[in-house]
């Protein structure tokens, strides 16, 4: 619980950053609880209340003021096509947490050409840029400094087949706790 609670909390926290090298960096996590199934992960369910009222403080706030850009939702959902992901993080003003207790849900999507946002994550957890350009209706987004954390839990088999090699990178982002 107090792992997944940590990952929740850096996700909550927008303000905070720090310098390293010359460098801004804010202190999202990328948070992976894996073991045997039954043997407990879903005590990280309760984690999430942390930041529930904040996801319906923006979605209310939101719905309030539609025509505004400002943050909407806390929670980004991990079933979201790529291009989906970018517009979400670009309404959120670069800020989302992905919280599923099933990593499954993430491997399912990254494995679809449409859903694959490894890459996302990983410029992401650097707070890289990620834009994005679509020639139909001549859309453009520029997200300068994204912030996402990432909590997950699952089985040993669930973190290789979101992360079947580490090659790509996105092995060295993640906290493991078994």
């Amino acid at each position: 619980f107090l792992i997944s609670a940590i990952g929740v909390i850096s996700g909550c926290l927008p303000n905070v950053k720090g310098v390293y090298r010359k460098k801004v960096y804010y202190p999202n996590l990328f948070i992976f609880i894996f073991g045997p199934p039954a043997s407990g992960k879903g005590v990280m369910d309760f984690s999430y209340f942390y930041g529930k009222k904040i996801d319906k403080y923006l979605k209310d706030k939101s719905n309030q003021n539609s025509q505004e850009s400002n943050l909407n939702m806390l929670f980004i959902p991990a079933n979201s096509s790529s291009a989906g992901l970018i517009k979400l993080l670009d309404k959120n003003n670069g800020a989302g947490i992905i919280f599923e207790s099933e990593a499954d849900t993430l491997s399912d999507i990254i494995s679809k050409d449409y859903g694959n946002f490894s890459h996302l994550l990983r410029q992401a957890f650097q707070h890289e840029i990620i834009s994005l350009f679509r020639k139909t209706d001549n859309e453009h987004i520029h997200i300068e400094t994204p912030r996402i954390s990432c909590i997950l839990s699952g089985t040993p088999n669930q973190v290789l087949r979101l992360i079947p090699t580490p090659e790509n990178g996105l092995m060295s982002r993640f906290i493991y706790f078994y």
